[in-house]
């Protein structure tokens, strides 16, 4: 199922602007990435998964509420770097970790610290 156990489709509360597609530079090739609002509870997160390349062989995702970020996971690829499935590796890797961070915020386990106003702070 593309968008997760139990969902044939994507579920509404999920807005998606999904990049993924390979880009060359330097003659290596990266997996550019996902951006993806999500709405939970009455607020809107936003997630963005991204791969460093071959030279930085890191994938990173990173929640963000209100600009903020809340939570963020990498995993090191350096192991596979000359795997001829390294691409398809790192694309399943990168949508497991991003619908991951995602899971575990609608499951309750990552929670927006509260808003402290600068003026607030001593």
């Amino acid at each position: 199922m593309p968008f997760g156990a139990g969902f044939s489709r994507r579920p509404a509360c999920i807005k998606r602007m999904d990049v993924l597609k390979t880009v060359s530079g330097s003659g290596e090739d990266m997996n550019v990435g996902f951006n993806q609002n999500v709405s939970f509870n009455g607020e809107v997160y936003h997630a963005q998964t991204e791969d460093g390349g071959p030279a930085n062989a890191v994938i990173t995702t990173v929640l963000f509420k209100g600009g903020v970020i809340i939570a963020s996971r990498r995993t090191n690829y350096s192991d596979i770097i000359r795997s001829d499935k390294r691409d398809l590796v790192v694309r399943q890797v990168m949508r497991e970790q991003h619908d991951g961070l995602i899971d575990d915020l609608k499951a309750g386990r990552i929670t927006a610290p509260p808003f402290v106003a600068p003026d607030q702070l001593r």
